[in-house]
């Protein structure tokens, strides 16, 4: 994933290149749901949704193999 952002007085802008479909949604929903609260003159406020989507992505990504990981760890002790 990249992501490329550009800010100016009137406009912040945040190119998400190369990212799963569930980034999309769920930034979507998150932007959606944000949207009242954010700040257009910060240049970092398109960030701070941001963030939050890619920690609950790479969260769910780490969980998602816990399992295989605890079977591996039991067969080497």
């Amino acid at each position: 994933m990249t992501f490329l952002s550009l800010w100016t007085p009137q406009h912040t802008r945040i190119l998400c290149i190369a990212t799963p479909r569930e980034f999309n949604e769920q930034l979507q929903h998150t932007l959606a749901y944000l949207s009242t609260n954010m700040d257009s003159v910060d240049p970092y406020s398109l960030h701070i949704p941001l963030v939050e989507v890619l920690l609950t992505l790479y969260d769910q990504s780490v969980w998602s193999i816990r399992d295989l990981v605890r079977d591996v760890e039991k067969v080497r002790i």
